[in-house]
């Protein structure tokens, strides 16, 4: 025991041989051994951790989408918006993901894992725009783009259609006159 005026401080005991160095950098031998497998689960985790995010967010954005409602107004536009971007913005910048995963031996499942997740946003994305009605899908989104169709009319004069004028019919396509008489 070290006396010093303020305290008393124990001396450090020597090491028996039953309790093992502390692993270091310097110390090869104990990362081979136990810590190595350690440190290779952390990257490989946190790399998975990369590929699941996608999916995380997944619930979150399902309970957005039944809050916001499907009314057309400023809230459920800007998610919809930042649903779809969020997919959007990890896809372009794929390559920067996939070189964070290079570090794993399974890097392309996880890799595969995080385009799946970023896919099902962006169909969730869509899914809320069609569900609004912000995506044309049914036939009378199109009118503007349909010709009206044409209508052949056939005129005679008044002698010939009669006194009271005409019954107009369309047999196969085609409009005939019939007189009252």
């Amino acid at each position: 025991v070290i006396q010093d005026s303020r305290m008393t401080l124990p001396q450090p005991r020597a090491q028996s041989q039953s309790i093992p160095a502390a692993p270091s950098a310097a110390s090869g031998a104990a990362l081979g051994q136990g810590w190595g497998r350690a440190v290779q689960w952390g990257q490989g985790g946190r790399c998975w951790d990369v590929a699941l995010a996608p999916l995380k967010q997944i619930p979150m954005n399902l309970f957005i989408m039944y809050m916001a409602g499907n009314t057309i107004s400023i809230f459920p536009a800007m998610m919809v918006c930042m649903m779809g971007w969020r997919p959007l913005q990890a896809l372009m910048s794929l390559s920067a993901t996939l070189k964070a995963l290079e570090s794993s031996s399974r890097r392309a499942l996880q890799g595969l894992v995080f385009l799946v997740g970023n896919g099902l946003g962006l169909a969730l994305a869509l899914y809320k725009c069609q569900a609004m009605g912000l995506l044309p899908t049914r036939p009378s989104d199109w009118l503007a783009f349909v010709t009206p169709p044409q209508v052949r009319r056939v005129l005679g004069t008044p002698g010939e259609l009669g006194v009271l004028g005409s019954l107009h019919r369309v047999r196969g396509g085609g409009v005939t006159l019939q007189s009252w008489e």
